[in-house]
């Protein structure tokens, strides 16, 4: 949050653009990217720590977004138990 900070003050001009579009398009950004598991969180929350995010924003958008992803991997874990083989694997159970 303290290196956003500075990021802000010294690059104020170039990032005009980029703080419009977070600004306007900062919840959903935040929300695909949790949702999408593309990027790893760590890296998430230290890019948003660079942004003009509010932390309420933040902090809403991240539960929201990793709610269907920690079902989808719970669910993958549970059935991961009745894997014996690599065939078992790729079973249609599985899938």
């Amino acid at each position: 949050y303290s290196a956003g900070i500075i990021m802000q003050e010294n690059y104020r001009s170039q990032l005009t653009w980029f703080n419009n579009q977070i600004r306007r398009y900062g919840t959903l950004y935040l929300l695909a990217l949790h949702a999408l598991v593309i990027i790893p969180f760590f890296v998430i929350n230290i890019l948003a720590g660079l942004t003009r995010v509010p932390l309420t924003t933040f902090v809403w958008t991240t539960f929201i977004g990793l709610f269907p992803s920690s079902f989808i991997l719970a669910f993958a874990g549970s059935r991961l138990m009745e894997v014996n083989s690599l065939r078992d694997l790729f079973s249609w159970d599985i899938i």
